[in-house]
C-alpha cells in the first residue's frame, strides 16, 4: 500500500470508534478469537492521558524491544533518532518496574507528529500528558499543517521513579505488548475502550462495515434522545428475537430505523 494510501487510511481510522471496528471485525470474521481478523491488546494496557471524547489514535508500528529490563533508552533511541509522522511506538519493556517514558519523551512525541506510544510497562509524569494534540504536517511539524491529530500515550502503569540509560535494545522486529504480538508497520488504533492491531489490508475491509455500524448507531441515539423518545424496542426487533431464541429458533438482531 502507498504512502498516501496509509495516510488516507489513517484518516479514515481516527474518525471511527473502536468498538465499531471491533463489531465489523465480528461480521466480517467471527466471534472466536482466533479467527478475528484484528488482534486486542488486554486490559493491562490503559489511557494514561485525558483527552477531548472521542479523540482516536492511528498509526503505524515502530516496534521497540529492551534487551535489559527498566532502561529507557531504546525509547529514547527511536524517539529522538528513528521514529517519524503517524507512527506508533510499541515497547516491550521485558517487564519493566521503572518509568521508561514521560513527560519529556511525550512532548517530544508531540513535535514529530507521532500518533501514539504504547508501553508494556510503566510511565510517569502523567500531570502533564494531557496536552497532546498538535497540527501534523509531511515534515515532523515543519511547513504548513493540515490536520488537528491526538497523540495518544498508553502503558501499563505509573511509578515516579525512572530507568536507566544504558542499553539500545533493539527495534523493527515483532514485539509482545498487551498480550498480542505486534508487526513494524502494522496498524494500531485505540482509543478510551483499548487498542486493536492488524495489516492495513485488514482495516481497509473493515472501515466500510464500521462506517455503517457507526451510523446506525447515531439514528438509535438520535431517536432514543429525540422529543419523540422512540424505545430501543420501537427501532429494534428485539421482542421477536427474544420470543424466537426462547423458542430454539434461528434469528437476528435488526434494526428498524
Amino acid at each position: 500500500m502507498s504512502s498516501s494510501s496509509v495516510q488516507n487510511l489513517l484518516l479514515e481510522l481516527r474518525q471511527l470508534d473502536v468498538s465499531s471496528l471491533c463489531d465489523a471485525d465480528k461480521t466480517l470474521g467471527s466471534n472466536d478469537d482466533d479467527e478475528s481478523v484484528i488482534k486486542l491488546m488486554n486490559y493491562t494496557i490503559q489511557p494514561k492521558n485525558h483527552l477531548q471524547s472521542g479523540s482516536v489514535m492511528a498509526g503505524v508500528a515502530r516496534t521497540i524491544s529492551f534487551t535489559e529490563p527498566n532502561d529507557f533508552l531504546p525509547v529514547m533511541r527511536v524517539l529522538a533518532l528513528e521514529a517519524k509522522t503517524d507512527e506508533v511506538l510499541v515497547v516491550d519493556t521485558l517487564s519493566s518496574t521503572r518509568a521508561v517514558a514521560g513527560e519529556i519523551f511525550v512532548a517530544e512525541a508531540r513535535r514529530k507528529g507521532l500518533a501514539g506510544i504504547v508501553i508494556d510497562g510503566p510511565i510517569r509524569d502523567t500531570a502533564h500528558l494531557d496536552d497532546c494534540s498538535y497540527l501534523s504536517s509531511n515534515n515532523e511539524g515543519k511547513g504548513t499543517a493540515t490536520t488537528t491529530t491526538t497523540m495518544r500515550i498508553y502503558a501499563t502503569s505509573v511509578t515516579p521513579y525512572s530507568g536507566t540509560t544504558d542499553s539500545p535494545g533493539k527495534t523493527q522486529e515483532v514485539v509482545v505488548c498487551g498480550g498480542i504480538e505486534v508487526r513494524p508497520g502494522d496498524i494500531v488504533v485505540g482509543d478510551d475502550d483499548g487498542i486493536i492491531v492488524g495489516e492495513a489490508s485488514t482495516f481497509s475491509k473493515l472501515i466500510p462495515i464500521a462506517q455503517k455500524i457507526q451510523q446506525i448507531e447515531s439514528k438509535l441515539i438520535a431517536g432514543i434522545t429525540s422529543s419523540e423518545e422512540k424505545s430501543l424496542a420501537l427501532m429494534t426487533n428485539i421482542e421477536e428475537h427474544v420470543r424466537h431464541r426462547l423458542e430454539g429458533k434461528l434469528s437476528n438482531i435488526e434494526f428498524r430505523i
